[in-house]
Order: C-alpha cells, then structure tokens, then sequence
C-alpha cells in the first residue's frame, strides 16, 4: 500500500503543475490545482472517466479492470498530457527503488493500450516517441465529481488511427506542431508514400490538447472533387447549390469566431479548388488553424511549407544501437506479417541494401517487408531487382492508391500535364541523378524546345516526382527508383517494340553512359557529390 499512496501522492503533485480547467489539459506549468481538487477530481477524456485516488478506470458505465502497474503508468501520462515522459521517469515513479527489465515497462504499455482500445476507431491515447518517451495525446477535461459527468464522453471530431508505429519522424511531429501553432497554416508537401498524412495526424494528435476535444477537424479528400461542399458537410452547414462562393461565403461566416484546427489531407487533385478556400480561411477566420497534405504545395496566401524527407536509411544495420529509421519501419513490418521478430548480423547488410533500393520511401519499405516470410530477404532483393515489386499488393484496408506501388505512381502520373509525363517518361532513361543540360543533349532540342522541357521539369519537382540536389555549380535532378521504374514500363509500352535505351554504368557509378538510336552521350551524375534535398533548395 505504501507505493500506492507514494504514486497518488506524485499524481497529485504533477496535478498541481497542470493546468485543468474546463478546456483539456495543456503540456504549461503556469496553473495550479490544490490537493484536495486533485483528489477529488475524475478525469475524463473519451469514452473513459478515471480517478486517481480512488483507482478505477471506467469506460461508460463499465468499470476496467487494469493491473496496479498498468493504472499507474496510466496515472503519470494523464497527468502530463500533451507532454512526453521518459521510460525513465516512469520507472522512477512505477518502480522506485527497484530495479526491472525494460521489457516490463513495454507489456505494461501494451496491456493499457489494449484496455483504452488505443488506435480503434481513430482514437488514440498513448503514442510512442522513438528514442524519448511516451505521451498521451487524448484531450483530458476534469469533473468535481460523478454527477457532473456529460451524458455522452465521446468525441465528436476523431482523428483516423495511425496504423502503425512512425520511425525517424519524432522531429518531424515536433517541428510541425510547433509551425502550425506558430505560423497558423502549414502544408506537409513529399513524395506519394512518404508518410505525410500519418505525420500530419501525429502532429494534431499532440495539439489536440491546444484547441480542445471538438477543436480539431479531419477532413480526407482523396475521394471529393469539391473541397468546399466537403467541409461544408463536415461542419454541418448547409451549401449554396451551384455557388461555390456563397458556400465559402457561409463557410467564413461559421469560422469567423472559432478556434480550431482544420486537416485537409491529400490535396493535389483538387489543389486548384482548396488553395483559395484555405487561403479565404486563414485571411478571414484568424483563429482557426489549418494543416494541409499534398503532393505539391497549394501556392495561397499565408501558407508555409514543409518538406517531408525520405526516411534515412545509411545508419548501421539491424543490430546496430543505432539503428536507421528505415530499417527499424522495415523490421517491424516483417515481424508484424509473420517475418523473423528479430535479424542477425548477416542479415545486416541485405536488409540495408533493400532499404537503399528504395530510396527510404515508407510505403515501399513496409509493402516489401510484408512480404519477407513469404519469399525471404534474398527473395525480396530479386524482386527489387527484376522491377517486379510494382504490382505487389498492400493492406486490403489501404486506401485505393496505396494498395501498390504501381497504384501509387499512378495515381501522381494521371495528374500531370501532358508535357510533364512525355519528359517523366523519358527521364527513366537515366539510371542516376542528372542536369538539365544532359536532358536538353540527349534529346537534341532547339531553345524552344529546352524552354519548354525546363519548365515541365520544374513542374515534376514541385509535384514531388523529381528529387533535386546542388552542388557548388549546378543542380542535379533524380527519380526514385519506384518512379523511375514505373517510368520506364509505361515508355516500353509506349514505344510498342521501337529500340530501348541502353543503361551502363561505368566508374563506379560516377558516369552513366546513355547509348539511344546510336548516340552515346555521357552524363556525370555522382549520387555522392551532394545531399539530396527538397525542392525548396531550388529557391535556394
């Protein structure tokens, strides 16, 4: 008993420093609650109502039944909602005084996310931090007593789970939460399959607690073509028939006064038509936040952008302390579909390799991963290198466009202009990074002609399909080798049996050799002679 009342006893106390009032907890230490407030208060956040001093846990009507270990690691991240804890913190105040495995602290996480029915639903309560800690993210509102309870404890807006684990994306979630808070309208901006939308849902996770438990607003377009009868929807206005602008009309005039966090996820399909509703938005509504995910920025008034990168995949391997983010999302993905739990030394370098083939791109990396216990890593390389990964098939529960590689390119590629796929077709020629001036020789085109390639090729950067670097002297340009792949099928059907490109590569990798129709043309296009970068370094 005494551990029990020392553990109440620090709750109480990290109360003290929380700031509770009628809005949801806030990671400020400027409040102040008494003890006897602290003690006396049930806490409520979702369908669940808890009280500290009393242990109990009860979703509904429905009492919990939690082990000791489980309702005080529970009692600590509640009480610093919004904020992340340290595996270390939480043994000093679960375990004082004793020494346990690091294991124990894991199946205590994984028994409470169970009972909180964590991730169903899109409800999320405790999320892991890689290499910091853990935090719960659930708005948490507090009640004097059980009277005071609201008849209903579930959230109206819901943000969708994450259904997985988000390696190397720690600062990425901290950055963004502090832009949108900071600068009021954010948009994610990467590569089909970089992890855009679960970064983004990360980052309103972790300000959910600013704007309060209805004060955040999820709105997934990929299937509209009208963003704006959308949110009207989703806000429960009525629209405008056949007036777009009355609608955003009524829109403004709903937001005006509101403080809230708006998520338009996957916006480049009707980027046209949600750039001037965002930016209506952010001009006429100035407290309501906005975040926004797409393939290519929205170009509107107030918008700032973030380039999501590629996942780092040049640490050492999987048994390293230092493990590379990509190859921790590609073991965990194994495992989970019924891979090997865990690698050995020798496996180190083909799971590396796999890794770099695909550029650190998450979708890729999970999909392949997924299908480690069916044709091993050895298996896996072959695929790779035979460009058969294209039409492996994903999750059943993933979106339409995510269900594949090959679905996933496509999906970008039918969005081009007509001009813009033309020279992304012929770009798959080249088997490393290049310059504009190599593209423009190996085509022989005219200065019309090289100004015309130029700006579709500005168009591929900013839509995400094109990687650039600099150097000292001039910019470098790259496809990912799953673009690049897709790339060159759809030229090969497209030339229906004319003479295909021949690609050698020669000193290493430093000059690629491009024989075409007879012409040789080399290309110096070293990978190493600069990092790669987002396209905001064109700017640069």
């Amino acid at each position: 008993m005494g551990s029990v009342r020392t553990l109440n006893n620090k709750a109480a106390t990290l109360f003290e420093n929380t700031e509770m009032d009628r809005g949801p907890i806030h990671a400020s230490r400027g409040g102040a609650l008494t003890d006897d407030v602290a003690d006396q208060s049930v806490l409520v956040f979702g369908p669940f109502c808890m009280s500290i001093t009393e242990r109990w846990l009860r979703k509904d009507t429905i009492q919990l039944n939690l082990s000791s270990r489980a309702f005080d690691i529970l009692a600590v991240l509640i009480s610093r909602a919004g904020s992340i804890v340290s595996a270390r913190e939480l043994f000093e105040i679960v375990w004082p005084e004793v020494v346990v495995e690091a294991s124990n602290l894991r199946v205590h996480i994984v028994a409470l996310r169970k009972a909180l029915s964590d991730g169903v639903d899109g409800l999320r309560f405790v999320i892991n931090v890689p290499g910091r800690g853990y935090m719960f993210v659930a708005p948490v509102k507090r009640a004097s007593s059980m009277e005071d309870l609201p008849l209903t404890l579930q959230p109206q807006n819901r943000l969708p789970s994450i259904p997985r684990q988000l390696f190397g994306r720690a600062e990425a979630v901290e950055k963004l939460s502090e832009l949108v808070l900071s600068r009021r309208f954010v948009s994610v901006v990467g590569h089909g399959g970089v992890g855009k939308t679960a970064v983004s849902i990360a980052a309103a996770g972790v300000l959910r607690p600013a704007f309060g438990e209805d004060g955040v607003c999820f709105l997934e377009l990929s299937s509209t073509t009208d963003p704006t009868l959308a949110l009207a929807a989703k806000l429960s206005i009525a629209p405008c028939p056949f007036n777009c602008i009355n609608t955003q009309d009524a829109i403004v005039r709903f937001l005006k006064d509101k403080r809230l966090l708006l998520v338009f996820d996957n916006c480049e399909h009707v980027i046209d038509a949600i750039a001037p509703l965002a930016a209506r938005i952010f001009d006429e509504a100035p407290s309501v936040h906005l975040l926004a995910t797409s393939r290519e920025a929205l170009r509107a008034n107030g918008e700032n952008v973030e380039f999501l990168p590629l996942l780092e995949h040049t640490t050492p391997g999987p048994t390293s302390h230092n493990i590379a983010p990509a190859v921790q999302l590609f073991l965990e993905r194994a495992a989970a579909a019924g891979g090997p739990p865990s690698m050995c030394d020798a496996d180190a370098p083909a799971v590396l390799e796999i890794c770099r083939r695909l550029d650190g791109l998450p979708i890729a990396i999970e999909l392949v991963a997924s299908r480690v216990a069916t044709h091993g890593l050895l298996g896996i390389a072959e695929l790779i290198e035979q460009d058969a990964v294209l039409t492996l098939q994903g999750q059943r529960s993933s979106l339409p466009r995510h269900q594949s590689l090959n679905a996933l390119v496509d999906w970008s590629f039918n969005l081009l202009s007509a001009d813009e796929q033309q020279l992304l077709m012929k770009l798959s020629t080249f088997a490393g990074s290049f310059t504009l001036e190599a593209v423009r020789s190996l085509y022989g085109q005219s200065d019309s002609e090289g100004a015309r390639t130029a700006g579709a090729l500005s168009g591929l950067v900013d839509k995400s399909l094109v990687q650039v670097s600099r150097s000292r002297t001039a910019l470098y340009y790259k496809l990912l080798h799953v673009t690049r792949t897709y790339c060159a099928h759809r030229l090969e059907r497209q030339r229906s049996g004319q003479a295909e490109p021949v690609m050698k590569t020669l000193g290493g990798g430093d000059i690629h050799e491009i024989q075409y129709d007879g012409t040789v043309t080399s290309v110096i296009a070293s990978p190493h002679q600069s990092d790669w970068a987002s396209p905001a370094l064109q700017a640069s």
